[in-house]
């Protein structure tokens, strides 16, 4: 490497066994075994033209310049991890780059695999002047993609999480979206159910307001349905016992939410319909006994109705329940 004062300049540089601080207090550092990189510098500013990490489930490329005519006064940066735990991934994410969806992501993944990221990120002077403003960005200004697997997603401390989950997701300058292919919940009394066909999109992270519109399909045995419906924080069926029913569900759930502005578990505008196969409940009513009954269920926003056909106590019997907002079930 050789320097002249005013004069462009270039170098490699390499090194071994480094690391990185954790992409929040609670994690481990980042350790790097293998780092290359090559640097220019201009008369105004300065480049990193390709920048390698490698080290255990971390392996990124990335470039950087700031300064450059090209750079407008801000920054820019473009990096690819494959295969890379996905806390060290949300690491190389720059903070200053959608800061309220990285934030919401460093709080609730907590574990599994990036299989890739992709950043492009071009802020002018005046970009980064708007996001230390709080003011929304052009929706070329980034473009952040990544896909993931085995993911542990805690979106509350007060539900347990999802599990084996895999992602895609892409934000803009403007919006975020996020499909959820499947993923697994284990609930306290290790009943499970599976989660798949998921979507949220906030169509502008910048609104305060803002309203994500969150969907996704639930399936599994009606005992579980029933477990995770008594949790203390949704506080519904406290008088069934999960192991006196059976049976199957299949729901498709859709949920409205103020991202900035989250309510209370039990507050949360959730509606969900689908069919419950097969379902058989001891001591539905007294000592009456549900068996096979198979039925449609409707609940939206507290408002509930179920119909179809079982048999009580043995006897084919026709079921409807309707159950309108804050009033009792008739």
């Amino acid at each position: 490497l050789e320097v002249r004062p005013g004069e462009p300049w270039h170098g490699t540089f390499s090194g071994r066994e480094g690391s990185l601080p954790g992409v929040s207090e609670g994690d481990a550092p980042v350790r790097i075994e293998n780092l290359s990189a090559q640097i220019r510098g201009t008369t105004t500013g300065l480049a990193i033209d390709r920048l390698i990490l490698d080290g255990p489930a971390l392996a990124v490329e990335a470039g950087f310049s700031v300064g450059a005519p090209e750079d407008a006064g801000g920054v820019t940066v473009r990096a690819r991890a494959r295969d890379t735990d996905v806390r060290k991934a949300l690491r190389i994410w720059p903070q200053f780059a959608s800061p309220n969806v990285r934030t919401y992501l460093v709080d609730t993944l907590r574990g599994g695999t990036a299989t890739r990221v992709d950043l492009d990120i071009r802020l002018s002077g005046d970009d980064l002047a708007r996001i230390a403003d709080g003011r929304p960005l052009a929706e070329d200004r980034l473009a952040i993609g990544f896909g993931l697997r085995d993911v542990v997603f805690r979106p509350a401390e007060a539900i347990p999480p999802l599990v084996e989950g895999t992602y895609e997701g892409f934000v803009s300058g403007v919006k975020a979206s996020v499909s959820l292919a499947q993923a697994r919940t284990v609930l306290p009394d290790k009943r499970a159910l599976n989660v798949s066909q998921g979507s949220f999109v906030i169509e502008d992270i910048w609104d305060h307001a803002a309203v994500a519109r969150i969907a996704f399909g639930v399936a599994g045995p009606a005992d579980a349905v029933v477990s995770f419906l008594r949790l203390p924080a949704i506080g519904a069926l406290e008088g069934v016992d999960p192991a006196t029913v059976k049976g199957t569900a299949d729901l498709k759930v859709s949920i409205p939410l103020a991202i900035y502005d989250i309510p209370a578990m039990s507050a949360l505008p959730v509606s969900a319909s689908g069919q419950i196969a097969d379902l058989g409940v001891d001591k539905l009513l007294g000592r009456e006994k549900l068996e096979g009954a198979n039925l449609a269920v409707s609940y939206d926003r507290g408002a509930l109705q179920v119909k179809g056909e079982g048999r009580l106590s043995g006897t084919p019997a026709a079921i409807e329940v309707r159950q309108p907002r804050n009033q009792p079930g008739e």
